[in-house]
């Protein structure tokens, strides 16, 4: 006989089903209202991995402006090409997009993700041997430095697939996570307690250290102690080997090759000219790569410059550089206007050539200036020569502001109408190039780029009698 089902038995199951959805409901919303909470109020206060503030700060300016230059690479980039005197040579809007000790794969991954939906002219990738180098597996350092740009760089399927092939297999777990999604990295360090911070800390780009003239757009002008003498005569003048071992090409491996081709391919379809650069180094380089020149003959948008050829067109000596291949801003004036100069011959970019005010007998050819909040304010002005009648003289810079409560205290208190700045003639802060003097002069002011009126230079001496007129202009 056939057991019959009591129908209490059957609703204690419909009840127990009923228990057991309601459980599983309750977990739900119980795990969701717990996720939403680790993500708003925890996950945004762990630990980063690590920052660079003029990365960042470089990232936010090209989300609210377009620039026709961007620059790709690692400390050979952000200490060598000037900004201001891309913009002064060519009218062009330039941006360092650079973390220390980045490799060209990494480079190439941000750019993909950079240059969506942004009308850029030109990009520049730095390709010079260590640059071409993918870190070894285990060492942990320099895949921190990989991670540091890639971070920042808004997720997507393109660049999930690219990391998963530039990074290593199985090791450096947690930089490959942070380098998919900042988020996703400080989930993994949650435990780490010790580390958490309140955010609350804006993101400063300001340059405080002596050792540099200034900091603008990522690019960073060194005044550091330069290298000896004898080192620079025994090295930067040698001839390379050219029938010598290159395994330069060996570096390029396929992942590499294949994400620099698929770039150009997308570049050259918009019209996107590409530079690829070997940096000045201190010492002799040899760099004939066939790799290279298969993108330049393939794709009539991309150029090739090697910085290292023909080296008795500079005028250095060994203030030029601090190390072996990085370079103080006497050099990097130098090696921007070779690109410049490079740009306007390949993509017919007319230079700009104009003359801001002639004094008596000199004249001033250029002026640059940054007074932005959060970043180095200072003036950069450049004169074709200066006198030697003006060696005991002071230049003085006076800025002035719509906005009297902006001087600083001492002016203000005087009643003065500018915040004043005074540089000697003698001074090493004067730059002697070939053709010209250079004049860069930080400014210490609460005066920012809204508040200004007009901004004044004049030289002076006591007793002065020669009569040179003052120049002033307005803020642009």
């Amino acid at each position: 006989m056939f057991n019959i089902i009591k129908p209490n038995f059957l609703n204690q199951m419909i009840k127990s089903k009923k228990h057991i959805a309601t459980f599983v409901l309750k977990l739900i919303l119980f795990s969701s209202v717990l996720a939403c909470i680790i993500i708003v109020c925890i996950v945004p206060y762990a630990p980063d991995l690590g920052q660079d503030n003029r990365y960042i700060n470089s990232l936010k300016k090209i989300s609210n402006k377009e620039y026709d230059i961007l620059l790709f690479g690692n400390s050979y980039v952000f200490t060598a090409y000037d900004p201001l005197i891309i913009k002064e040579k060519l009218n062009l809007n330039a941006l360092h997009l650079n973390v220390g000790a980045q490799r060209l794969e990494a480079s190439l991954i941000i750019a993909n993700e950079v240059i969506k939906n942004r009308n850029v002219k030109y990009i520049l990738f730095d390709v010079s041997g260590t640059t071409l180098r993918k870190p070894k597996v285990d060492d942990t350092e320099a895949w921190q430095y990989q991670t540091k740009g890639l971070q920042e760089i808004p997720i997507s399927l393109e660049k999930i697939i690219n990391l998963s092939k530039f990074y290593p297999d199985n090791t450096q777990t947690e930089y490959y996570m942070t380098s998919i999604s900042k988020k996703l990295g400080r989930l993994l360090r949650l435990n780490d307690r010790k580390h958490f911070s309140k955010k609350s800390v804006q993101n400063n780009s300001e340059t405080l250290e002596k050792t540099v003239y200034f900091s603008t757009n990522g690019f960073i002008a060194n005044r550091q102690k330069h290298i000896e003498k004898e080192k620079f005569l025994k090295s930067f003048y040698v001839k390379p080997n050219l029938n010598g071992f290159n395994d330069l090409d060996s570096r390029w491996d396929t992942s590499l090759c294949s994400l620099m081709d698929d770039f150009l391919q997308k570049t050259s379809s918009r019209g996107i000219n590409v530079v690829l650069i070997n940096s000045l180094k201190l010492y002799a380089t040899n760099y004939e790569s066939e790799v290279i020149n298969e993108f330049t003959e393939k794709y009539s948008t991309v150029k090739f410059l090697d910085l290292n050829m023909n080296k008795d067109l500079y005028a250095l000596d060994e203030r030029a550089f601090y190390n072996n291949t990085h370079l103080n801003y006497r050099g990097s004036i130098q090696v921007t206007e070779r690109l410049t100069d490079s740009i306007a011959k390949w993509f017919d970019v007319e230079k700009e050539n104009t003359i801001t005010h002639s004094f008596q007998g000199f004249n001033l050819i250029n002026t640059s200036y940054a007074l932005n909040e959060n970043e180095d304010k200072f003036i950069k002005l450049e004169f074709d020569s200066i006198p030697e009648s003006l060696k005991d003289h002071q230049l003085v810079i006076t800025i002035h502001t719509k906005d009297t409560l902006k001087l600083s205290d001492y002016f203000r208190k005087n009643n003065f109408k500018s915040d004043s700045f005074y540089v000697k003639m003698n001074s090493n802060e004067i730059i002697s190039l070939p053709n010209s003097k250079v004049v860069v002069k930080r400014l210490k002011t609460k005066i920012s780029k809204v508040d200004v009126e007009k901004i004044k230079i004049f030289f002076y001496k006591a007793n002065d009698t020669l009569n040179l007129p003052s120049f002033k202009f307005s803020p642009k």
